[in-house]
């Protein structure tokens, strides 16, 4: 279960019969770094909203 986020990750063992708290299990997968990772967020840098062409405005400062 290694893609599952905690919460689904504790309901699933309680369904399975282990009787264990969020929290513990929360603890657990941050620990051994089993959690979702977060998505990259990229930071557009260039406003394409202008009056120049390319050229323009790379030698434009």
């Amino acid at each position: 279960m290694s893609c599952y986020e905690y919460r689904r990750e504790t309901r699933e063992l309680n369904r399975r019969g282990h009787l264990v708290n969020h929290k513990r299990v929360a603890r657990v997968v941050r620990a051994n770094q089993l959690g979702i990772k977060p998505r990259k967020w990229y930071v557009r840098t260039t406003d394409s909203r202008h009056d120049h062409t390319s050229t323009q405005s790379c030698t434009a400062t």
